[in-house]
């Protein structure tokens, strides 16, 4: 078997360790291709538009009284957070950031109705873009349990040749509260949601990379072995080693099992990490075996079987070039 990664970034050499055990793995940083929610394809411009509405009920009413709150500035920062998003996913020179219209208030629970279908289609037409993403609601609310206070927005996207909306999302990003509670952290506070927030708008609108972990067992001398020539560059090798330990104990050969799912991830063949994992699983409940490695197991593969129907919905669209 030939390993070929299909991961853009992996960052080796972490170490993580169980606290009630003596089990023992290696964390690995990767980042993974996700696709988007509705796809823009490439090549399409879009118009960043900040409509500028208001929720009277809003909890918090501070931004009118810090210079660095502006309106202007916090648009710029979702602006920002969508390009960046765009731009590491190839993207380039896409975007275009609209001056915020006049500030109004909406006191109804319901959003407010979209954009006429004529005024979207004059501003696609008068500026070049084929989708305008409107912000079209933001406000505060502490309706989480705990008294988290929350920033949310609601965002529209509308199309050039019809000017309704063809999407729409509702993003809520809790805010940091030990921040909060010091007025000069405030601003970095608001702004970073901001960032966040236009950050995930542009993921849901391309494919985009997103960071995550995945766990190499490495308890006993067998697994270890393996490990030492995958971080010498010898997936092969280390292959056949954890193909060895699948005949050992039940627990060895469950913690081997997962770290072949990971090879067979690492290559781009999901089925057949799923079949590894699934027979791991299997074994595990068959020896009523419990531990963090079983419950990682499970989520692992759940991860992989999400990953089959992403991979499948990634063959669909454009995939981004690397930066």
């Amino acid at each position: 078997m030939v390993f070929t990664k299909i991961f853009r970034r992996l960052i080796l050499g972490l170490w993580g360790a169980t606290l009630c055990s003596c089990t023992t793995y290696r964390t690995l940083s990767i980042e993974i291709l996700q696709p988007a929610g509705f796809h823009i394809e490439q090549g399409k411009k879009l118009a960043l538009l900040e409509r500028n509405i208001r929720n009277e009920n809003s909890i918090l009413t501070f931004m009118k009284n810090i210079p660095e709150l502006d309106r202007e500035y916090l648009f710029e920062d979702f602006c920002e957070g969508v390009k960046f998003i765009w731009e590491t996913s190839g993207y380039k020179d896409a975007i275009i950031c609209l001056k915020e219209q006049e500030m109004g208030y909406w006191n109804q629970s319901s959003t407010p109705p979209p954009f006429a279908p004529d005024s979207i289609m004059n501003m696609c037409r008068n500026f070049h873009v084929d989708y305008l993403l409107s912000i079209e609601l933001q406000y505060y609310d502490n309706a989480d349990p705990g008294g988290e206070i929350n920033t949310i927005w609601f965002t529209r996207l509308y199309d050039k040749e019809q000017g309704e909306p063809v999407d729409s999302v509702k993003i809520s990003f809790k805010l940091d509260q030990e921040k909060l509670g010091e007025f000069d952290n405030i601003p970095e506070c608001i702004r970073n949601s901001f960032w966040e927030a236009g950050m995930i708008s542009g993921r849901h609108l391309v494919p985009s990379w997103q960071k995550t972990q995945r766990r190499v067992y490495t308890s006993g001398k067998v697994l270890r072995l393996g490990d030492t020539f995958l971080r010498h560059g010898d997936s092969e090798e280390a292959f056949n080693i954890w193909t060895g330990a699948l005949k050992l104990t039940p627990k060895t050969a469950v913690q081997a099992g997962i770290n072949l799912g990971w090879l067979y991830e690492n290559a781009g063949d999901f089925e057949q990490a799923r079949d590894i994992l699934s027979e791991c699983r299997k074994l595990a409940e068959e020896n009523k075996l419990k531990g963090e490695e079983v419950n990682y197991l499970k989520d692992y593969l759940e991860i992989i079987c999400r990953r089959i129907t992403e991979m499948e919905i990634l063959d669909r669209q454009t995939l981004p070039a690397e930066p």
